[in-house]
């Protein structure tokens, strides 16, 4: 049990995380800006706020998407007084928009949402056009996450650039986006995860997906392919893999050290910006960290050796990147942008054109903080005030029992003898249980006060809950 001093009553808003080191820093910068406007705030995990939906005072829960599979967690939340309001963090990044508004979303939990806030208009859009009896609680926002490539990243991550410039020297970023065929849990997970999660409305649907992952297949399987020459190439860089929270590493591990490369590492270690801000340049297919990249000032490249099957799917990140379509043009554009840091964007006119079309889909990239419209329009909910105790009694975990189970079976997995006899579901849970452990991680009360020294003027007391469950008030 965790003590902290009584509050009286006030607007609460609560915010879950899944993948921290993604998540941490925009979510308190919206953190920040609602505690100088008189809110109180909890951030935690995901599964943490889930477990203490009835013990934390009744407020907004900012969730950070609302798929099918989150119903459940949904309604517990409402059942326990709290109001639901969500900014979906891969809303910018879909293989179409018909995806994005049937996958990620569905009638039920669209109707237990209060407010979707949205990248741009062109996501507002396409959800009002999907769910027309709730057009009105679709909003055009931006997001916080955009917040920090335009105004604070520079300030808030150049001491930490320092360190990686120390340890690496000059480095090229490859961020991995390519989980869809190299997921942690196997090959062919990312498509089981959706049909599991019912992300899928039909057959077509399901087929549709499917030629796109087979699409990125063929692009995953050319960049290690690429990865190799790209060493040998640019000797006197290191080559830095920094894979997607979802992959399976090891792949890429396996990679370098099969080929012998001596100047190429494979790390997934904090926030990603500061790696972005120090490289020399940024080379991907298909990653959101090339939007942040190009936002942040960093020159950005983009490769596929399949352009025309491309166009078949939306690939947003490509519209402010060098597009390459040979090894020959990557190793190029890459010799251009390091030599050539200051004005690589009047070389390659076609990613100046992407900027205006790029204004559509991210609403705050040129204006008004996303943090500020986002508490603006949470201020019209007229949300209850509530006090709180400052006290947390024990969390009692919905899941308990069968946390003891499933630590039994994975110590049983580890007996090739008895493993094999498991059922299909029983393999499939360890699985999915390693993959959650691999893609999140505990939320650590110094990160938090660091991070919010780093981007926030506002004084802030941060006071642990439970584990991996925070609150943050004024000071």
């Amino acid at each position: 049990m965790t003590s902290t001093q009584p509050i009286d009553k006030s607007r609460w808003l609560h915010v879950p995380m899944e993948i921290v080191d993604r998540e941490l820093y925009p979510k308190l910068l919206l953190i920040s800006e609602a505690i100088n406007d008189g809110w109180q705030c909890v951030i935690g995990t995901k599964r943490a706020l889930i477990d203490a939906a009835d013990k934390i005072p009744p407020g907004v829960i900012y969730l950070k998407s609302v798929i099918p599979s989150e119903y459940v967690f949904m309604k517990r939340f409402k059942e326990n007084g709290h109001r639901l309001v969500s900014l979906d963090e891969e809303g910018l990044i879909q293989t179409s928009l018909d995806t994005l508004v049937s996958a990620r979303y569905c009638d039920k939990t669209v109707a237990l949402t209060e407010k979707f806030f949205c990248w741009g208009s062109i996501q507002r859009k396409a959800l009002q056009e999907r769910y027309p009896e709730h057009a009105s609680k679709f909003k055009e926002t931006g997001s916080p996450t955009a917040d920090l490539w335009n105004l604070k990243a520079h300030d808030v991550h150049q001491q930490q650039v320092d360190k990686l410039h120390e340890r690496y020297g000059k480095y090229i970023l490859f961020p991995s986006s390519f989980a869809v065929p190299n997921h942690f849990m196997g090959p062919e997970e990312a498509l089981g995860i959706m049909k599991r999660d019912n992300m899928f409305r039909n057959e077509e649907e399901y087929k549709y997906y499917k030629r796109y992952h087979d699409y990125v297949e063929k692009v995953f399987h050319a960049f290690l392919k690429l990865l190799p020459d790209l060493a040998k190439e640019f000797p006197n860089h290191t080559i830095i893999v920094r894979p997607h929270p979802s992959d399976n590493h090891e792949t890429w591990k396996n990679a370098v050290q099969a080929e012998g490369i001596n100047n190429a590492e494979v790390i997934f270690q904090g926030s990603v910006s500061p790696w972005l801000l120090g490289a020399e340049a940024i080379l991907h297919w298909g990653s959101t960290t090339g939007l942040e990249a190009y936002l942040l000032g960093r020159p950005v490249i983009g490769h596929t050796p399949y352009p025309e099957e491309e166009k078949a799917f939306d690939v947003l990140p490509h519209l402010v990147s060098i597009m390459t379509h040979s090894k020959d043009e990557v190793f190029n554009a890459l010799r251009y942008v390091i030599n050539n840091p200051d004005d690589w964007k009047s070389h390659y006119p076609d990613v100046l054109k992407g900027h205006k079309k790029l204004r559509e889909w991210i609403y705050n990239m040129d204006g008004k903080p996303a943090t500020r419209t986002i508490m603006d329009d949470l201020a019209t909910m007229n949300v209850e005030e509530h006090s709180f105790n400052g006290t947390i009694k024990k969390v009692v975990k919905s899941q308990d029992f069968k946390e003891i189970v499933w630590k039994g079976f994975a110590l049983l997995d580890k007996l090739p003898l008895l493993a094999k006899f498991f059922p299909e579901r029983i393999k499939l849970g360890l699985k999915s249980r390693e993959f959650g452990h691999h893609k999140t991680k505990p939320v650590r009360e110094e990160e938090i006060k660091l991070a919010l020294k780093q981007i926030s003027n506002v004084p802030t007391i941060t006071q642990k809950l439970s584990d991996d469950l925070y609150l943050i008030r004024k000071a």
